[in-house]
């Protein structure tokens, strides 16, 4: 992800938003992305800069994984990579990763090289609607509790998606 070469590190900012950054000793690895230390922050949540600003930005959002990549490129690692432990958008970049090494969507590879060759006819980022009353009850946050996801709808919304996130979405039924 060459798109990451110029990234520094968040050392701090100030009340008018300036941000202090440092360069990186090393670029993240695949390793650092598999164990969530590759410095980067989620953006689901609002208690530091970078996930607000994530948040602000939409980037969970973004149409393409190319997109996702070009918007968070321009914000700092919130941590400098291989530091620390940080649950992240880690998963997401590896599903970007697969796809530009093998030029085509994660959802057609992991098909024909995870859930086919499991018999995992099942599974995948949608749920055919003759098959929704086959799910487990999902729940989604709502203020501060949980209420059941509306899977009918969900189902729609993810037909018409494009781009399939290495951190979420996959269903499979029993």
């Amino acid at each position: 992800l060459p798109e990451f070469g110029a990234v520094e590190v968040l050392a701090d900012h100030d009340a008018e938003g300036n941000l202090y950054t440092y360069r990186p000793t090393n670029p993240p690895t695949m390793r650092q992305l598999l164990s969530h230390t590759a410095g980067f922050a989620y953006g689901n949540r609002t208690s530091t800069l970078i996930d607000q600003r994530m948040l602000d930005m939409h980037l969970m959002d973004a149409p393409t994984s190319d997109a996702l990549i070009s918007q968070l490129a321009t914000l700092p690692y919130a941590r400098a990579p291989g530091s620390e432990w940080q649950y992240s958008i880690a998963s997401d970049l590896q599903g970007a990763i697969i796809e530009r090494l093998t030029g085509e969507t994660l959802n057609a590879f992991l098909k024909r090289e995870v859930f086919d060759p499991l018999g995992m006819a099942d599974t995948g980022f949608y749920v055919a609607a003759d098959k929704l009353n086959r799910l487990s009850d999902v729940t989604q946050r709502s203020g501060p509790g949980l209420i059941d996801a509306d899977l009918e709808a969900a189902d729609k919304l993810t037909r018409s998606k494009s781009f399939f996130r290495g951190g979420d979405g996959l269903f499979s039924t029993q």
